[in-house]
């Protein structure tokens, strides 16, 4: 794992500030180069996108380092716990 991931998820986790590189974190939001990729929802759950970017290794690399999140690239496709995703919000048990 990149040290920027390791920043930006242990910011996230605590609900704390960063910014590093194409990485943002602040007020429970990660952003990767401006765009939304997660979230912790109003009931305390947490959300993911691809923001956009379709697949992504950096956008993998930053999703999968959070708890939760099972995401492998799979025939230049997202697979999310297992299951085919198509990248829009959706909310990690």
């Amino acid at each position: 794992m990149r040290k920027v991931t390791q920043n930006a998820i242990n910011a996230f986790n605590a609900g704390g500030m960063m910014s590093e590189g194409n990485t943002t974190v602040t007020n429970g939001l990660m952003y990767l180069h401006g765009r939304l990729i997660a979230k912790w929802n109003d009931q305390g759950k947490l959300e993911i996108s691809d923001g956009g970017y379709g697949v992504s290794r950096t956008t993998a690399e930053r999703l999968r380092n959070l708890k939760g999140v099972d995401l492998v690239i799979k025939d230049f496709s997202w697979v999310l716990n297992g299951k085919s995703w198509d990248g829009s919000f959706k909310v990690i048990q």
